[in-house]
Parts: C-alpha cells; sequence; structure tokens
C-alpha cells in the first residue's frame, strides 16, 4: 500500500458517520451508493428519524402538520385532497364518518347508501394522497371524539365509573378504539378525567365525577384500552386526557365560564388524573378553554410548558380544543389571531384544531422573529413523533374488510351489555305489597311517565360519535317486551 493511499485511508473513516447521515453507504469497492433518507428507515430510532425529517421541511410543511381542520363536508373533498397532496394539514376530525349523515335534530345517522367500511375507504383514499403524492410522503393522522364508544355505544363514562370497576372501562375503551381504527381513526379525543364539584356543569357526564382518585383510575384504564400495548398495533390510537386543566371547576358550573383555583388546589384536585393518565402512557393531552387565575389554558405557560412539558416531562402531542386558540381573544387577552397563535405555541401547544390561527400566522411570526424556528421544530417533532410511534410510516393504511366485521358485531354488543349492568346503580328497591318491586313480575302494573322513556337518540347518551338511533331500545320497549302492563304519560316535552 502506497503511502498516499495510508494517508487517505483515516480521512475515508472519519467520513463515513457524516456520508450515513446523508443517505450514503460505502461499497466494498469504495463506490458511494444512494439509500433512502433516514425518516424512511424503519429500523433508525424513532427520535433520529424525527429530527432529519424535520430537517428536510419547508415552513409551509412545518405549519401543516401543527394544523388540525374538520373534514364532514364531503362537498369539500377536492380542497381536502389538495390539503393531502402539498402537506398544508397534518390531521383532520371527521373524515372517516361519510357513512354517517347528520339528521334534523343533529344526531348521527346511518347513510342507507353506503356501508360501514365507506369511512375506511375515505381515510385510505386522502391518506394515499398524502403518502405517495405529498413530497416527504408524511401520512396524515385522523382524529375523532370517541367518549364511549365509536358505533358500539358503551354508558356513558359517569356511569361507567358508577361500576367502580376500571377493568370495565378498559374494556370498553378497547373495543372503542378497536372500531374507530378499523375506519382509519388513531387519534381518539378521549378519555375526560375533569374533576367535576358541581352538578350544574353538563359536561360532568363525560368524566368520572367529583373524585379525583377514581377519575386518575378510570382515565388511566381508558388510556390503557384505547392505546393497548404498542401504538403500533393497528388497532391502536393515540389517547388525549382532556381538558387540561381544571375545566370542570368552572365557575357556576358554566361551561366555558373562569376558574379560579390555587395552586394547592391545582395539584391536590385537577392535576392528578393527569399525572395518573400520563404515567398509564397517554401520546397526547388536549388543553381546556377555561381560564385558570386570569390566563386561558390555551395560552398558559405555566400548566403546560413549566408544568405538563418540565415537570412531567410529556414529549407527546399539545392540542387545542375547537377553536380555542382563536378564542384568547374573546378572553381578553390576546390582542388577535396572530397575537393568539405567538401565545399558544410558545406556551407549549402543538396542534391548532380549527382557529386557523397557526396556518395563518406562523410563518410570518417566525419571519418577524417573534417566535424562534427553534420553537416550531420542538412542536413539529411533537407532532411526529406521534406518527412514528403510530408506525404510520411503515402502515398508513386501515384494512377495509375490518369495519363491516368488527362495527357492532355481536361480541361488541353482548359486552356493552354486560357493562351497561354493571353501570347501573338502584337507589331503593322499596318493598310493594310485602316484596321487593324488583325484579318486575310478569303482568305487574306500571306506570311511566317523562318523555325520555320514548326517545331513542336519549339512549345513546351524549357525545355517542356513530351510535345510531335506530339500534337503540327506548326504556317504554323494553318495558312493552317484558310483559309488564305498562301506561306512559309523555309529560313534559323534553
Amino acid at each position: 500500500m502506497s503511502a498516499s493511499a495510508l494517508l487517505l485511508r483515516p480521512l475515508a473513516l472519519a467520513v463515513l458517520p457524516a456520508a450515513a447521515l446523508f443517505g450514503l453507504a460505502i461499497a466494498a469497492s469504495g463506490t458511494a451508493v444512494a439509500q433512502g433518507p433516514l425518516y424512511k428507515d424503519a429500523s433508525a430510532p424513532v427520535e433520529a428519524r424525527v429530527q432529519d425529517l424535520v430537517g428536510r421541511m419547508t415552513m409551509a410543511e412545518k405549519v401543516g402538520q401543527l394544523t388540525q381542520f374538520t373534514a364532514h363536508d364531503t362537498a369539500a373533498e377536492a380542497r381536502f385532497e389538495q390539503q393531502m397532496r402539498d402537506g398544508s394539514v397534518g390531521s383532520y376530525l371527521n373524515v372517516a364518518f361519510s357513512w354517517i349523515t347528520v339528521d334534523t335534530s343533529g344526531v348521527y345517522q346511518l347513510d342507507p347508501s353506503g356501508t360501514l367500511s365507506e369511512g375506511a375507504r375515505r381515510t385510505n383514499r386522502l391518506q394515499r394522497i398524502a403518502v405517495e403524492e405529498g413530497r416527504l410522503g408524511i401520512p396524515a393522522l385522523f382524529a375523532h371524539d370517541v367518549i364511549h364508544g365509536l358505533r358500539t355505544i358503551f354508558p356513558v363514562p359517569l356511569g361507567m365509573a358508577s361500576s367502580w370497576n376500571p377493568e370495565a372501562t378498559e374494556r370498553a375503551a378497547r373495543i372503542a378504539a378497536t372500531e374507530a381504527t378499523s375506519i382509519g381513526i388513531r387519534w381518539i379525543f378521549a378519555p375526560m378525567i375533569d374533576v367535576s364539584p358541581d352538578p350544574r356543569w353538563g359536561r360532568i357526564v363525560e368524566g368520572a365525577g367529583e373524585d379525583p382518585f377514581l377519575n386518575s383510575v378510570m382515565g388511566a384504564a381508558a388510556v390503557r384500552g384505547f392505546q393497548t400495548d404498542s401504538l403500533a398495533d393497528p388497532t391502536a390510537a393515540i389517547a388525549t386526557p382532556k381538558h387540561y386543566v381544571a375545566y370542570g371547576a368552572a365557575v357556576g358550573g358554566r361551561d366555558y365560564n373562569t376558574v379560579d383555583v390555587s395552586m394547592q388546589t391545582l395539584r391536590e384536585t385537577y392535576l392528578p388524573p393527569f399525572q395518573a393518565a400520563l404515567a398509564a402512557g397517554a401520546g397526547s393531552v388536549m388543553v381546556a378553554f377555561n381560564e385558570v387565575a386570569g390566563v386561558p389554558a390555551t395560552s398558559n405557560p405555566t400548566t403546560v410548558r413549566d408544568i405538563l412539558r418540565g415537570e412531567y416531562g410529556f414529549d407527546g402531542v399539545v392540542v387545542s380544543d375547537w377553536g380555542s386558540i382563536w378564542e384568547t381573544q374573546a378572553h381578553g387577552v390576546a390582542a388577535d389571531l396572530c397575537d393568539a397563535a405567538e401565545r399558544a405555541i410558545e406556551a407549549g401547544v402543538d396542534v391548532d384544531m380549527e382557529s386557523k390561527a397557526y396556518s395563518g400566522c406562523l410563518a410570518d411570526l417566525v419571519e418577524s422573529g417573534r417566535v424562534s424556528m427553534e420553537t416550531v421544530d420542538r412542536a413539529v417533532a411533537n407532532v411526529l413523533r406521534a406518527k412514528f410511534r403510530l408506525g404510520l410510516f411503515e402502515n398508513p393504511y386501515t384494512d377495509e374488510a375490518r369495519a363491516d366485521r368488527e362495527l357492532l358485531s355481536a361480541e361488541h354488543a353482548a359486552a356493552a351489555r354486560e357493562i351497561a349492568g354493571q353501570s347501573i346503580v338502584l337507589l331503593q328497591n322499596r318493598p310493594v305489597e310485602g316484596r321487593p318491586l324488583l325484579p318486575l313480575a310478569p303482568g305487574q302494573r306500571v306506570a311511566l311517565v317523562g318523555s325520555l322513556a320514548d326517545d331513542a337518540r336519549a339512549q345513546l347518551g351524549s357525545w355517542s360519535a356513530a351510535g345510531a338511533r335506530g339500534d337503540a331500545v327506548t326504556v317504554l320497549d323494553a318495558f312493552r317486551q317484558s310483559g309488564v302492563d305498562v301506561t306512559w304519560a309523555r309529560g313534559a316535552a323534553p
């Protein structure tokens, strides 16, 4: 070997790691062989893939990953397709619900012209555009509020909490995630773990009530059910405990009202359920509409940046609630939409749901120096990390055959019936003529009073996702089918 060759050999070895970062390999002959980009290498560490991809993205593509819109309006399909193609939107709500129509009372109903797998076909079609036609092939995330079931409806969370059975909550969440993922939903905006001390607050029905411990146990159980043992499992969906934080303490029980709690109360009552959900592995958190001590939760650096990110070390996705970044103007905190965007991203909110604040302002905020590129990159990394953990870069599509097989299957319906039985709260069983009233005997006379007794919609509960009115058995029908002699009076209208 010549002296010149000996001198060059250490230099060649020194450049190998750098060459590998640029997708090159050194063959035995010494020639460079091109490989794919690092972020597409499934064997590479997730963090390395994240940083490699962030470094390749334009500002517009970064903003796209931080933007979430709803896509329920199928009339705007061409716009959604273009957003997938140019990477201007990273996640969508309601995409999988093209097989559902909304009736005049605002209730989801199955579209008789479609099939249950229609939603899966739509998410796959849009995903295919993002992955195969987008410049970098970044898959989209499809999200929905799956609070107590997707197509198979379980008791409302307050009812399931009354079972005192976290295994039942975990089982219901597992079934809900299985159904949701069958139509392409991999991001679930649940569980709601707002400690709710005021029964006047209408959203108390979505959580486990006024006890921090019960909310913690049930919330952690739901996270385990939604996410299962591995997010890469095609039946797993990212759980999103909400609403961070203290939303259930709205003054006077009035939704959207301010919250005024001490730091001690915040840490002893309202934060523990979120700590439990994060300990269970929750991959996302949704911030709340309300203020905490005069600062909106959506742009609160103390609760989001300092506590959630700093103390708890959370590296998942923080998403706004619907339009909550825009609403910080109504709180009197943000001067305009761009000021709202700046405050939210600086506080640590990664994804803007439906405010159009990040899509309209973030690029200008960076160009003017009001927001650093480092802040934007950190938020983008959080979103991409979730997509890598879900395995979407390797398996972006859902199996379209699963929907017809799994949605409201006989097995799922039986589980819902069993859990509903465990969730019933019997206040009293007063004796009548020497025997307990329940169980009712055939032919026994019963007076049933109230309009909800014959309201199939009411049986579905709040946030009933794709639950269909036609599947519900009303209280009146159930009494009639039982063989008792029932007399019903509608009473006041609901």
